[in-house]
């Protein structure tokens, strides 16, 4: 099973299980992406991430075993910066028993179901981006084009901001994003309009396909989404585990659908 329902990182399982003969287990650790290894939902249930391996297409190979989770993010972070930035691992060994209780289920079914949804809304002439808020719960926040980026490599991390710049209905204002890896913060100069665990993403406006904190480029047309995180990230812990404060933002967590009812999210 994949850790993160996100990126390649949900499609590499596949590729193993094919070799392996083996089946996929629909579940992950997220029901999104997070920028660090201990933010998942075992980590949160007191499930060890080590031993943990890691490996490159050179054929280094480690084995850790570290104190925590944290600890085991901080070495493997290392490990991979020193095998040129890219790597494959497999961490979080565990039972049966302890996928059933602690994963998020149904997550890779999700991610077929929003791409199915955008294929027959290009097809069936429907905006994709409304068809994708209908499925998944979520909140159109802002629309507009990006007009600045400025984004980083630092500590095996892409860490930066982006300035998006309004149209049609935001016409005059500015959305500012802030990003590690994933999109965490999204505000304008007058309110937060969402924030980690809570999941934004930036969506190309006329296909509805997603553009990633390293593909944000200067003049791209996006519609900025926000949908409600997973329960188990609402709690103290999860909250601790990824939520602003954790990247040093100095804003407190509030849902994403209390900012849209109180007119501060999307218009």
């Amino acid at each position: 099973m994949p850790l993160e329902a996100g990126g390649v990182n949900s499609l590499l399982p596949f590729a193993l299980a094919a070799r392996l003969g083996l089946p996929v287990v629909d579940a992950d650790g997220m029901g999104r992406a997070f920028p660090e290894l201990q933010m998942v939902t075992f980590y949160l249930d007191g499930i060890s991430a080590t031993p943990m391996i890691v490996a490159d297409e050179k054929g280094n190979i480690s084995l850790f075993n570290a104190i925590n989770n944290v600890w085991a993010e901080r070495l493997a972070r290392t490990a991979v910066i020193q095998k040129g930035g890219a790597a494959m691992i497999a961490l979080y060994p565990m039972t049966g028993r302890n996928v059933k209780d602690s994963a998020i289920h149904n997550i890779l079914q999700l991610e077929e179901n929003i791409g199915k949804t955008i294929r027959l809304a290009k097809q069936n002439n429907q905006d994709p981006i409304h068809e994708i808020l209908k499925l998944t719960g979520g909140y159109e926040l802002f629309q507009g084009k990006v007009v600045d980026v400025n984004r980083k490599t630092e500590t095996g991390f892409a860490r930066g901001t982006a300035v998006i710049e309004g149209i049609q209905n935001y016409k005059g204002e500015n959305l500012e994003l802030r990003f590690q890896n994933e999109h965490l913060l999204a505000l304008t100069k007058d309110r937060l309009l969402c924030v980690t665990p809570d999941l934004i993403a930036v969506l190309d406006a006329e296909t509805g396909i997603p553009i990633t904190t390293e593909a944000l480029r200067y003049g791209a047309r996006c519609v900025v989404v926000g949908l409600p995180c997973h329960p188990k990230w609402r709690t103290e812990k999860g909250i601790a585990t990824c939520g602003p404060k954790y990247f040093e933002y100095e804003f407190d967590y509030v849902p994403v659908e209390e900012l849209v009812m109180k007119g501060v999210g999307a218009k």
